[in-house]
């Protein structure tokens, strides 16, 4: 595999690029080096045939024939997306129909960034397929972040009250539908211990401040028929668990709940 020099004086965008064009680059390269730069090469000594240079200020390829650096007939192509579904490892999608909102330009009419970036080698004239194009998340846009959102805030005045307690997932700053919520797994915990719920997603306990969880001396079955984990993978429930019910009586002093979310894409 060739090896992808990066030069250290990139900005945060033209590294990002580098990073998504770099299995493209060793995909071509034919046992040369592959190094990078801004403007025409001028390096010639120890070159192998088939070298490759990346301009990367003005998006040139150019190959070394075993004697000068010729301009590459592949160009790259940069487009955009709003979103890219059932990408493969290699971040290619098998429909043009997994891609929306296809488009030259990175960002929309609201001036919000597109979501996913999109590269392809090719002839001069890109490609307007969108299954030819090797598709990443754009800088940052991929971050995913959960907020357990509690309708009664965090504590109870006077031993009183009951809070809703909700997962809100939230990637690349956009909150998630709730259609798409419904795809993701679900699973709170009270230290190592999966929390039990009845079917209505209350939160079971004593009564004095003890909630019940499920371990691997008393589950939440064993505690009775009608309690359940609170985890999506439960397959003795029908809920996704990305909410749940907390009342006064189920806290002592103060307990740390956490929840954790998976099957993201």
């Amino acid at each position: 595999m060739a090896k992808l020099f990066i030069p250290n004086d990139l900005t945060r965008s033209q590294l990002d690029a580098f990073r998504s064009i770099e299995m493209e680059l060793n995909k071509i390269a034919s046992g040369g080096s592959v190094t990078t730069g801004s403007g025409v090469p001028t390096l010639t000594s120890n070159l192998q045939d088939g070298s490759l240079y990346y301009d990367y200020t003005n998006l040139n390829l150019y190959a070394f024939n075993g004697i000068n650096w010729n301009l590459a007939t592949t160009q790259l192509h940069t487009r955009y997306a709003t979103s890219v579904t059932s990408p493969n490892q290699s971040g290619k999608v098998a429909l043009a129909s997994n891609v929306l909102g296809f488009s030259t330009q990175p960002f929309d009419a609201e001036g919000d960034q597109l979501l996913w970036r999109g590269i392809w080698w090719g002839s001069a004239i890109a490609s307007i397929n969108p299954v030819d194009y090797v598709w990443t998340y754009t800088s940052g846009a991929g971050a995913v972040s959960v907020n357990i959102y509690s309708s009664n805030g965090n504590i109870f005045r006077n031993d009183t009250g009951t809070t809703l307690l909700r997962a809100d997932v939230d990637i690349g700053g956009s909150l998630q539908t709730d259609l798409q919520h419904n795809g993701f797994e679900f699973k709170w915990t009270l230290g190592i211990n999966v929390i039990c719920v009845d079917s209505s997603g209350n939160i079971a306990s004593d009564g004095m401040g003890n909630i019940y969880t499920d371990t691997v001396g008393l589950t939440c079955q064993a505690r009775s028929a009608s309690l359940h984990r609170a985890d999506s993978n439960d397959s003795t429930a029908s809920l996704n668990f990305r909410q749940m019910n907390l009342s006064a009586d189920d806290i002592d002093n103060a307990k740390t709940i956490r929840c954790e979310v998976s099957n993201i894409p």
